[in-house]
Parts: structure tokens; sequence; C-alpha cells
């Protein structure tokens, strides 16, 4: 499978749309733990990278958008279509918007 970027605008500050995707990040945890490897943070908490069994995955805010990448090479389309639609759901959730899809 190729990778897959998701961006959507947050209408937030900055400080509250790092929160939220702290907050989301969190959810995709308690949901997906089992799956979960690593998750690793940057300095200012910005930018999850998030190692997962078959899954590698990127989640960041910046001023305007909240984007999420997934590389999920080891899945094939049956079994990774429910693992997008749900982060996309905690992302759509969290955020309270529409996420666009610009699939590579």
């Amino acid at each position: 499978m190729s990778e897959m970027k998701f961006a959507v605008k947050h209408d937030r500050t900055l400080q509250e749309a790092r929160d939220v995707l702290e907050q989301t990040v969190n959810d995709a945890q308690a949901k997906f733990g089992f799956m979960i490897d690593k998750i690793t943070w940057n300095d200012d908490r910005t930018q999850a990278e998030i190692a997962a069994k078959g899954a590698e995955i990127k989640a960041w805010v910046d001023p305007t958008e909240v984007h999420l990448t997934l590389d999920i090479p080891l899945l094939n389309k049956f079994l990774s279509g429910p693992i997008i639609q749900n982060l996309k759901g905690l992302v759509e959730d969290n955020f309270q918007k529409k996420l666009t899809d610009d699939s590579v």
C-alpha cells in the first residue's frame, strides 16, 4: 500500500492544536495499543511519530492545519482500510472537522 496523507484546518491556536494532537495520539494508543511499538514526540510536542506493527504513522500540527501521514506497506487494502478509517475518525472527532484526502 502506498503512503496516505490527510490534513485538516484546525481553526485553533498552535497551543490548542498541540493539546488536541496529544489527546488524539493518546486516544489512538488506547484504541490500538496492542499494535503500537513506540511513540516519539519532538521537543515542542507538535509532532508524533508512531511505530506500529506493519505501519509508520506521523501526526503533526502547524499554525493552521493538523496532518496525518500513514505508510502501511505490510497490510493489504482489506486490513488497512478499517485502521485508516479509525485513525481519520479519531482526528475528525477530536478536531471536529472533516479531513481532506491527499493520497499519494
